[in-house]
């Protein structure tokens, strides 16, 4: 019994057992019906900025520190040297990995070999899901 309770704790700490509920539960909580799971495929309602893991983690200090001027001259240097990309109303992005303690999710855009890192909050928040997960 205290293994099972350990091995608990850990997918607790890591995330995990979140993810592994919301993937092998019937259905998505009312809360978490719009978080993004690996596999789901998501039609952007708004424009969205994906970043290298780096850039992503930066900007989203930025926010935190409500600093709008640095994160503007931030994510303008990025787009610019290619390590940032806007995606765009309308296009459809297969989530490829989420990381729920750093509230991120890694994303490609259909049809492109490159992925972005996104907040996941703002994934959820600006996307319809287009089909469901793929298992």
């Amino acid at each position: 019994m205290a293994f099972v309770r350990l091995l608990v704790i850990v997918l607790l700490l890591s995330g995990a057992l979140g993810l592994i509920v919301a993937a092998w539960g019937p259905e998505r909580s009312a809360a978490t019906a719009n978080y993004p799971l690996p596999g789901d495929r998501l039609r952007l309602t708004e424009l969205v900025f994906g970043c290298e893991k780096e850039q992503r983690s930066a900007l989203d200090r930025f926010v935190v520190a409500g600093d709008r001027a640095a994160f503007g001259a931030y994510l303008d240097q990025q787009i610019r040297m290619g390590r940032c990309t806007e995606l765009k109303p309308g296009d459809t992005v297969y989530v490829e990995k989420v990381e729920l303690i750093a509230g991120q999710s890694l994303v490609r855009k259909i049809g492109t070999m490159r992925s972005w890192w996104v907040t996941s909050r703002t994934l959820a928040e600006v996307s319809t899901k287009e089909t469901g997960r793929t298992h």
